[in-house]
């Protein structure tokens, strides 16, 4: 029997899963950051790790499996898919191994069809879709300096500047 495994590392946990060639998950694990942009190649790398060795050990899989796809926060231009793919491969758990960014799992998760888009609000933010015509497109999550605004650190700084504005009794009164 072929088993896969699927990981969703972003800036503050990282999930793994294993499943059979049938899509039924036999094992699950988690981990904390699997950014390496946020915590450091080193601790994103032991925390991918540990999530994908707590998914092998429940489901009774040792590695390598067939595939393994990971979804990272932090895998935004093509340098990074290469040094990701690079590193991640080191780590021994699949023999074919595909690294996507976080926001394009989530969009292939949650399709009923070919296309569609995905938004991601969590610790940063990012979007990608897919068109009818298979046409990908990513709004990569680079943060502040390229006005990506409305991840889950973006939405508690505006609520500290709203608030600090309301309690000095300065308009716009948001904060009522």
């Amino acid at each position: 029997m072929s088993f896969v495994l699927g990981v969703d590392a972003g800036a503050t946990k990282t999930f793994a899963l294993v499943a059979d060639e049938k899509g039924c998950v036999l094992g699950f694990g988690r981990g904390g950051s699997g950014n390496h942009e946020t915590v450091g190649l080193e601790s994103a790398l032991t925390e991918i790790g540990r999530a994908c060795k707590a998914a092998l050990t429940q489901a009774g899989v040792s590695p390598p499996v067939e595939v393994a796809v990971f979804g990272l926060a932090g895998a935004d231009l093509p340098m990074d898919f290469e040094f990701l793919t690079t590193n991640i491969e080191k780590l021994g758990f699949a023999k074919k191994t595909r690294v996507e960014n976080d926001a394009m799992i989530a969009l292939r998760a949650g399709l009923t069809r070919n296309w569609g888009v995905a938004v991601v609000c969590g610790t940063g933010f990012n979007a990608c879709g897919i068109g009818p015509d298979g046409r990908k497109v990513r709004f990569p999550g680079l943060g502040w300096i390229s006005g990506d605004w409305g991840g889950g650190v973006d939405i508690a700084r505006e609520v500290v500047r709203v608030v600090c504005r309301a309690w000095d009794g300065r308009p716009p009164h948001d904060a009522d």
